[in-house]
């Protein structure tokens, strides 16, 4: 699990079975037989480098069971702030990302959201929770969302989601919006 996990938080990251190794701080003989397993399984792929990524393709519904067991991470205190956010998301797909979602965070640090929703009256639903706190929300349409993920290579919010995020509501939609894009 904590393979996966590394790889759904840094979606466009490829790593080496070393580098997997070392930022888990577990044995490389142990790494490699888990990832020789998830490959066979087809949830991690190689490319003609030997570098390893995430597979999105078809597995929507496996990547965000693990988004949801990653969100287990967040503390009792910023998990208060995010409740009444997470509680008026219908259909959107809400993420934490920032120096929170990267466990960085320090007592002063702005609690980073993004918020992607087509409908107006979740959007107002949602910003009008974050207003009554000290959360910062952006928020963006899908068709929006789809086009700066097409743009990779450039800097913008959703990027920046891809390799610093953790899922707060509708994960699966998320996973789409990535595989979707490309």
């Amino acid at each position: 699990m904590e393979i996966l996990s590394l790889f759904v938080a840094n979606l466009r990251a490829t790593f080496t079975i070393r580098e997997v190794s070392l930022r888990l701080k577990k044995p490389y003989a142990l790494i490699h037989r888990n990832i020789s397993g998830l490959l066979a399984e087809g949830f991690i792929k190689k490319d003609r480098h030997r570098l390893l990524s995430l597979a999105l393709e078809n597995r929507r519904a496996t990547l965000a069971y693990i988004e949801e067991l990653r969100t287990l991470t967040i503390d009792a205190r910023l998990a208060a702030l995010l409740t009444p956010l997470v509680d008026a998301v219908a259909d959107g797909v809400l993420l934490l990302y920032g120096s929170h979602a990267r466990g960085d965070a320090r007592r002063e640090s702005d609690v980073d959201v993004l918020l992607i929703a087509d409908d107006t009256a979740e959007r107002e639903r949602v910003s009008l929770r974050a207003s009554r706190s000290r959360v910062h929300l952006v928020t963006v349409s899908r068709d929006e969302a789809r086009a700066m993920l097409r743009r990779r290579d450039e800097r913008n919010v959703v990027n920046e989601t891809l390799d610093n995020h953790l899922v707060l509501a509708n994960g699966q939609a998320y996973h789409g919006l990535v595989d979707d894009a490309g």
